[in-house]
């Protein structure tokens, strides 16, 4: 019985033991669907969608006689009667920009022997205070292109394991970086010490 809509709804018992009994040691399991009782009509396998909950009790608990009483209290669901509101922060296009001047590259410089990654023998610098979705592109200071990455994981921060697209490690040296997103474009520099 659904206490909730005050109506006797469908139910089903599996009976694994073949018994022709509700058998907790034969690990019988219990059906409640989500629609109305219908003497039988439907089985829950035609009808999956409907089904709420599917247990079984415990091999070594008593099995219920006629007349027990199971309650299962469950989650709050909702209703047809409930009201939701969301609100989300405005990204507002100004601020955005604006924001754009916080991105920086740690380390910078990056020195070799400082050890600040947490893998032997890794290499690596992290762009932070990113946009959600951006592309660096990252050059020489003679304007030659090494790098490009895109950004869309929407943590703010992206590493680069400081590889060029041909595959090479890049020298010591000072390298620019450019950010480019659909709220405006940052370029900046880092050094990198061997």
């Amino acid at each position: 019985w659904n206490i909730t809509a005050d109506s006797q709804v469908g139910s089903w018992i599996v009976d694994w033991g073949g018994d022709g009994e509700y058998t907790v040691a034969d690990l019988d399991y219990i059906m409640i669907t989500d629609y109305d009782y219908d003497d039988g009509g439907y089985h829950p396998d035609e009808r999956t969608e409907y089904l709420t909950w599917i247990m079984a009790f415990d091999a070594a608990a008593a099995t219920p006689v006629e007349g027990d009483v199971l309650t299962i209290e469950g989650p709050h669901l909702a209703s047809p009667d409930d009201q939701f509101n969301f609100s989300s922060r405005k990204i507002v296009a100004s601020q955005a920009r604006q924001d754009l001047n916080r991105i920086r590259v740690v380390p910078n410089p990056y020195l070799a022997n400082a050890r600040w990654e947490s893998n032997e023998g890794e290499r690596r610098i992290q762009f932070v205070n990113l946009p959600g979705q951006c592309t660096i592109r990252i050059y020489t200071l003679a304007g030659e292109l090494i790098r490009t990455l895109r950004h869309d994981n929407g943590t703010g921060a992206e590493n680069w394991d400081m590889v060029s697209e041909a595959g090479r490690g890049i020298a010591s040296g000072v390298y620019l970086y450019n950010v480019e997103s659909e709220v405006g474009s940052f370029t900046e520099k880092f050094a990198v010490i061997k």
